[in-house]
């Protein structure tokens, strides 16, 4: 396999390990589809922190000969994770009642509107339902399951 040279700066390393760590997790937390391939690339970036002065975010296991990130990096990577994942939850929340109660509206016809005016009356939807949600939050989100 050829290889290739790349230049970056500690920063951008730095930046790269984040992205990397994070593509990672969100690969193989959903499938283990190319997991080797994902965990060999992981390990290659990885293997750079030293050089890259960036031993405080990554360390080396002796005797398993590997690489993990160390625990203050790995905090702080979750907390990005935790604030995307309240985030998707509330806006795919809004997104998908938006959607049903346009289809409660129109009905099949929806599919036959303007796609501009659909659009339109669907981000007002979602807008008023993560006003909603911000301001009385989960608690006051009912669901009849009888």
């Amino acid at each position: 396999m050829k290889k290739y040279a790349i230049e970056l700066s500690r920063d951008q390393y730095r930046n790269l390990l984040n992205i990397v760590f994070l593509g990672q997790w969100m690969t193989l937390s959903c499938t283990d589809q190319d997991e080797d391939n994902v965990l060999d690339l992981e390990q290659s970036i990885f293997s750079y922190a030293r050089q890259f002065e960036s031993a405080d975010l990554i360390e080396y296991d002796e005797e398993i000969q590997l690489y993990f990130p160390s625990f203050e990096f790995e905090e702080k990577a979750f907390d990005l994770v935790d604030d995307y994942d309240d985030f998707m939850f509330w806006d795919g929340l809004a997104e998908r009642l938006a959607k049903r109660d346009l289809y409660k509206k129109y009905g099949d016809s929806i599919s036959t509107m303007d796609i501009d005016a659909r659009l339109e009356e669907e981000q007002q939807l979602i807008d008023r339902y993560l006003r909603y949600f911000e301001n009385k939050g989960l608690e006051s989100v009912h669901v009849d399951l009888s």
